[in-house]
């Protein structure tokens, strides 16, 4: 419990030291790679279950009615999961995937937290203290997807093996 509060508060200072830069005021910068200091765009936020599992899928899909709820989420996402999409300004949902897609090796459903969302820090917090025996997975878009997912991520609950090699950078 100590080290998801950790990595939470570890988050929300990476967030506060660039909170004052807007991402509409410059270009995506291309991955690079080699570098630690890739701007963070955007976030998603995902949870992770057992499609074949009644109980696991059915806490899911209420887990996500909440957050929807909670966080006014009246918005299917207009862009693709990859895009970092700086100039998306709300929250946004992608659909339900009830069989593994991109990375994910069982189903998993998803939310765009724009950086800018002034109540960021709620919607982890949310995540954290209702996803019950769910397991959640947070990490940023900067256009460095590999690195996103692995390097500069946040788990809450059991840590999934993911399929990284999809991604191209």
């Amino acid at each position: 419990m100590w080290m998801v509060s950790v990595l939470l508060l570890i988050l929300m200072f990476l967030l506060t030291c660039s909170a004052h830069v807007t991402t509409m005021d410059r270009p995506l910068r291309p991955c690079d790679p080699e570098t630690t200091t890739n701007p963070f765009y955007s976030y998603h936020i995902h949870v992770l279950f057992w499609q074949t599992n009644a109980n696991s899928t059915g806490a899911a899909l209420a887990l996500r009615d909440s957050f929807a709820k909670e966080f006014n989420v009246r918005q299917d996402c207009p862009i693709e999961a990859k895009d970092p999409a700086p100039e998306q300004r709300t929250i946004c949902s992608f659909g339900v995937d009830m069989e593994p897609a991109g990375p994910f090796l069982t189903a998993q459903w998803s939310f765009f937290i724009p950086k800018g969302y002034y109540r960021f820090s709620e919607t982890v917090e949310f995540i954290m203290q209702n996803r019950g025996t769910l397991d959640s997975f947070i990490h940023p878009n900067s256009g460095c997807t590999t690195k996103d997912h692995s390097d500069w991520s946040l788990w809450g609950g059991t840590k999934w093996e993911l399929d990284s090699s999809i991604f191209s950078s």
